[in-house]
């Protein structure tokens, strides 16, 4: 792997799939902002969420309903897409004919015109790899049913694809395209500068030794996309991927440090590590004022190494978020020992 890419057309799929599952969207977030040991930018993630938000209030009640039906809650027509665009197609090529090719392709078995609901609910959930991501199978199901019954629902799904590319590339791509462009080569340069780095950071998130091999594909409108596979060897990620939090990383050692000489503060990170606590229930356990145990709590934020959470009867819980930790721990070695 030499280079990352940058495709306008996959990105305007993630981008459809994203703006459709907004409520999921932001569920995910949370999810990654607790997974990952990065530090997100919480204003530039909250501007982010009012885009998308603000991009999909600008669709007309006709495209809305055409995105919920395709996309809302069913990765299987995102995947189609991607399916083809991997391989070199365009939207021209969604018919019948590519469509079975891509379903007996993703759920590794061949899929027949005379298949039944049944039939069709038992191949996903066997095979889909994605159900933890909130798929609605009878809804995977009955799509597919519907468009072997009447092949012209792909006709007109083609149709209302390009016009929201069209409104897309005309609304977003046409204006961006320079600072893509800057941004692609930033990041290209930034990668040549520093390969190692570069292939650590991946590695850290997709846990994969074979990553060498793959080819890396940039999305500018989905900053927070993770990945996508579809064993053609070619991942997708967003911004968040590509930079851990660097800025003051060294203020952020010698704040850890010092967060942890103290021996309350110590304790507060040998408790966490083993389940969550809510603010009161933590301070009683350490015999600390509700001041003061907001105060440690503040200090742990401000370094990335907690997730708070809304729990039952409005209870804030704290979490410690263990790949950060390990995170700044390895760094403090290497920035010690180097």
């Amino acid at each position: 792997m030499d280079k990352i890419y940058f495709n306008e057309s996959i990105d305007f799929v993630l981008f459809l799939d994203t703006i459709s599952n907004i409520e999921y969207f932001n569920k995910e977030i949370i999810e990654l902002k607790r997974t990952t040991p990065f530090v997100f930018d919480d204003a530039y993630l909250l501007n982010y969420i009012k885009f998308i938000n603000s991009y999909y209030k600008s669709f007309s009640y006709l495209d809305k309903n055409f995105l919920n039906t395709y996309f809302n809650k069913s990765n299987l027509f995102i995947n189609y897409l991607i399916y083809l665009l991997f391989r070199k197609l365009d939207f021209n090529y969604i018919n019948i004919k590519s469509f079975k090719h891509f379903l007996s392709f993703y759920y590794n078995c061949e899929i027949k015109n005379n298949i039944n609901e049944k039939m069709l609910i038992e191949i996903i959930a066997n095979n889909d790899k994605n159900l933890n991501c909130n798929i609605d199978v009878v809804k995977n199901a009955n799509l597919i049913l519907s468009i072997f019954e009447d092949n012209d629902i792909l006709s007109n799904f083609v149709t209302e694809i390009k016009k929201i590319h069209n409104k897309f590339k005309k609304d977003l791509f046409e204006k961006d395209k320079d600072e893509i462009k800057q941004t692609l080569l930033n990041i290209n340069k930034s990668i040549m500068d520093n390969k190692d780095s570069f292939y650590k950071k991946i590695k850290t998130i997709f846990k994969d030794d074979s990553i060498n091999s793959f080819k890396l594909i940039y999305s500018f409108y989905c900053p927070y996309v993770k990945n996508i596979y579809l064993s053609s060897k070619c991942i997708i990620f967003g911004e968040f991927s590509l930079s851990f939090n660097n800025k003051n990383d060294e203020k952020n050692y010698i704040l850890l440090n010092k967060f942890l000489s103290q021996p309350k503060r110590y304790k507060i990170i040998k408790l966490l590590s083993k389940r969550k606590y809510y603010s009161n229930e933590l301070a009683k356990e350490l015999n600390l004022t509700a001041a003061t145990m907001n105060y440690h709590i503040n200090k742990l934020y401000e370094l990335g190494l907690i997730i708070i959470d809304e729990g039952k009867q409005n209870r804030l819980y704290i979490d410690l978020n263990k790949n950060r930790l390990k995170f700044l721990l390895d760094e403090i070695q290497k920035d010690l020992l180097s």
